[in-house]
């Protein structure tokens, strides 16, 4: 008899045993997991925090070199052409023109808007003397807008058959000039 006793104690803890560890798995092991998941939020918002303090930190000082800034900004404002009224645009290159000694002809191409630039696109023809259309490109490259030259196209003028003006250097030119648009808001 004391076999069978000694052996349903051992049953009965067993079976206690069983159900506590049934229990810290259903209720202990969730309680856990869901503790570790709240710690890895708490973390990751505390880094947040930290994030946006150390950006508000570069806004105010930002703020308060604006000043400083201000005149940079405004040059970088005046790279880019207003898509809406390029007419300052098409002075600079009329002024260029001038300056250089070229007659030419501009023509608006198209405007597009590729990897969050706009651009617009400026056919400029000309016939004059070959060093004039280098200036004129020249004073394209060094002015205050940003600017790229695309599709230069440059040939003797068929004016200039004959072989005196051919040894003039009198050329037909004709190229793209791509110029970045400002953004509209």
């Amino acid at each position: 008899m004391p076999y069978s006793l000694r052996n349903k104690t051992y049953i009965i803890a067993g079976v206690f045993g069983l159900i506590t560890m049934a229990l810290a798995l259903f209720f202990v092991a969730p309680l856990w997991i869901g503790i570790k998941n709240n710690s890895d939020k708490i973390i990751s918002i505390k880094s947040d925090a930290v994030a946006l303090d150390v950006q508000s930190g570069q806004i105010e000082d930002f703020k308060k070199m604006y000043q400083s800034y201000r005149p940079n900004l405004e040059k970088m404002e005046k790279l880019f052409v207003d898509p809406q009224n390029p007419v300052d645009f098409i002075k600079f290159l009329e002024d260029a023109a001038n300056i250089s000694g070229v007659q030419e002809k501009i023509s608006l191409l198209s405007a597009a808007q590729k990897d969050g630039l706009q651009t617009i696109v400026f056919q400029v023809s000309s016939s004059e003397d070959f060093l004039r259309t280098l200036s004129f490109l020249e004073e394209l490259e060094y002015g205050h807008y940003l600017v790229g030259i695309e599709n230069v196209a440059i040939r003797n003028s068929p004016k200039g058959s004959d072989a005196s003006l051919v040894s003039s250097g009198k050329v037909d030119a004709s190229f793209s000039i791509k110029v970045f648009a400002k953004q509209e808001n």
